[in-house]
């Protein structure tokens, strides 16, 4: 099965306010999905990069990487602020970061870490947070806490399912 890129995807939104809850727990899940697939695998495995592309590690350092963007822009909504935060497209950090040289374990403890303080930042929101929208800088589209949350959520999935398909092969 063939992965869309990325940057190749289009979205749809608004996401109903009602999701919040389903949303919250995908992205509660994604540490221990990525734990899970790469428990057993070895060394040689987490670090291979198929055709050049990222390996493993690098896929998981990637969503590291990401998270605290996900939290800039999570409180670019809630603050009201006239633009979204927006990313590094040319994944620069992640390049640099050298995520092959680190321990699996590591990699996703800090993951771990990042992405409790995003869950945290979202469990206190007050009920007028889900009203405000912000242009996504790429999509040029209006996103909402609950888009944004279905949009990380998504790249979540895209980084396992990318995992999964190396894994596989």
């Amino acid at each position: 099965m063939n992965i869309t890129p990325w940057f190749g995807r289009s979205f749809s939104f608004p996401i109903a306010i009602d999701q919040f809850p389903f949303l919250l727990q995908r992205l509660q899940c994604t540490a221990l999905r990525v734990q899970a697939l790469t428990q057993y695998l070895p060394e040689w495995q987490l670090n291979l990069k198929p055709d050049g592309k990222w390996s493993i590690k690098e896929h998981i350092g990637h969503m590291l990487i990401m998270e605290p963007l996900w939290q800039h822009r999570f409180k670019d909504l809630i603050n009201k602020h006239t633009t979204m935060t927006p990313a590094d497209l040319n994944n620069t950090a992640t390049h640099e970061a050298r995520f092959n040289q680190y321990n699996i374990s590591r990699i996703i403890n800090q993951f771990k870490q990042q992405r409790l303080k995003t869950l945290h930042l979202l469990a206190k929101l007050e009920t007028s947070a889900f009203e405000y929208t912000l242009l996504h800088p790429r999509l040029h589209l209006p996103m909402r806490i609950t888009d944004l949350m279905y949009f990380v959520a998504e790249h979540d999935d895209y980084h396992i399912n990318t995992i999964k398909q190396f894994k596989n092969s």
